[in-house]
């Protein structure tokens, strides 16, 4: 019995792309237990905004190094992606954006932010889950910058 060459070719590209999807998985899941085994102390924050949507906009000092805005950031998500009010009816997503606060003047663009999937359900299944939910977060910092803004 021969086979089609077109299936075993199909069969072989189907075989490497899993490997790779699970070797991306693999790799991914061990940069975030990684960072995560050497936390860093989260810094002081205050709430800047927050309308109970889908955008957490804090505040923290001037001083702040890039592994506690890091920190700060998972902490504001941690704490506040199950807010009973939260309505994520626009998004699937929880924002959490940091601007440096000096002398009561806010930086004029974010020092850094995160992005945090947030699963469908209310809030209180979300706090039942056993996933660590802050294993796909994403950030985006921008310390330098907002730095110069306030200069």
């Amino acid at each position: 019995m021969e086979r089609n060459p077109g299936f075993r070719a199909l069969v072989w590209t189907s075989i490497v792309t899993a490997a790779i999807g699970i070797g991306v998985l693999f790799v991914a899941r061990a940069r975030h237990e990684a960072i995560s085994s050497n936390p860093s102390q989260p810094a002081a924050y205050e709430i800047l905004s927050d309308e109970m949507g889908t955008l957490i906009c804090i505040g923290v000092p001037v001083d702040t190094n890039e592994e506690q805005l890091r920190a700060t950031l998972v902490k504001v998500a941690d704490e506040h992606q199950d807010d009973a009010a939260r309505d994520y009816m626009t998004s699937m997503y929880l924002w959490v954006e940091a601007y440096l606060v000096k002398d009561g003047q806010r930086s004029r663009v974010p020092a850094g932010s995160l992005r945090r999937f947030v699963p469908p359900g209310n809030a209180e299944e979300r706090r039942r889950m056993k996933i660590d939910r802050g294993a796909w977060d994403s950030f985006a910092i921008t310390l330098d910058e907002a730095k110069r803004t306030l200069q």
